[in-house]
């Protein structure tokens, strides 16, 4: 019959579709399903006292509760967001480093000496006193492919640790009083002091502005998650976070942890979309045979 032919028509192209890259496969699948739509729905017309196919579907998405819609809009919400968020990091890192180009210089083995402790072996504290905006490390080799215990992640695979003994700089969930500027180049870094340091404090970074998915999580042990009423948090990278946690350190990022978090949420807006394309032709289908 015409149905079955048509249906056999979709399974068919709704294979080659499934070959092409995602993009060009939503588009296509949204004329096909126009241009089904319109037969489908002109056939079952012609039954007598037949309820239009589109209202059926419509009712059976609503009742069902299965519709993807506000999903669909909360990820598209997500994104913009997280769009918005990426053009203000890359304006605070342009302004950073314009500030660098003239900013202060103390070499890291003048600027800070590694202490001893019980728990999370050495750290750095200041040796001097250091104002904000002062760059105390430069760092751009050697160059691994891998994380290791004290490197920063540059790029997808380029993984550069500090030195001098900036390395031993403690990650601290928050009042932190560094920050690494990486290059939009993603080649090289540089430690800068974010507000002024007394001799002695400790100083410290959010790890979780360069490391995307740690390969060795940790317990934090900084002052704010000692005192933390839900435990002291699980460190693991950048990718863990929740959408409000992304904000708040937003404008300390590097490149290369916005671009993933827009990928990711792109990634999240695709399937949507295409899980939501799915859901229509299934109903669709239910409600022609019904």
């Amino acid at each position: 019959t015409d149905r079955q032919t048509d249906r056999q028509t979709d399974r068919q192209t709704e294979r080659e579709a499934d070959r092409r890259p995602g993009r060009q496969r939503g588009r296509q699948r949204q004329q096909r399903g126009d241009g089904l739509t319109g037969r489908r729905a002109a056939a079952r017309a012609d039954r007598p006292g037949a309820e239009p196919a589109s209202e059926r579907a419509s009712e059976q998405r609503d009742s069902s509760g299965r519709g993807f819609g506000p999903l669909r809009a909360v990820a598209k919400g997500a994104m913009t967001g997280l769009r918005r968020l990426a053009t203000a990091a890359a304006a605070a890192g342009r302004g950073a480093r314009r500030v660098l180009s003239d900013a202060p210089r103390v070499p890291a083995r003048e600027a800070l000496e590694l202490v001893a402790t019980e728990n999370i072996g050495r750290k750095a504290v200041a040796r001097t006193a250091l104002k904000a905006g002062t760059v105390i490390n430069y760092f751009d080799a050697p160059v691994v492919s891998r994380p290791l215990m004290h490197t920063v992640q540059f790029d997808e695979q380029v993984h550069v640790a500090p030195t001098e003994g900036a390395e031993f700089i403690s990650h601290w969930c928050e009042d932190t009083n560094t920050r690494i500027v990486v290059a939009e180049d993603r080649r090289s870094a540089e430690f800068v002091v974010t507000q002024d340091v007394h001799p002695g404090e400790d100083l410290s970074f959010n790890y979780n502005t360069t490391e995307w998915d740690m390969e060795s999580p940790f317990v934090c042990a900084c002052p704010s998650c000692q005192a933390r009423a839900q435990g002291p948090r699980l460190v693991r990278g950048f990718k863990h976070l929740s959408l409000e946690e992304r904000a708040e350190i937003a404008h300390e990022t590097s490149p290369l942890m916005r671009e993933m978090a827009l990928k990711e949420t792109k990634d999240h807006l695709s399937m949507l979309e295409e899980v939501q394309d799915r859901e229509g032709e299934l109903y669709y289908t239910a409600a022609t045979s019904a």
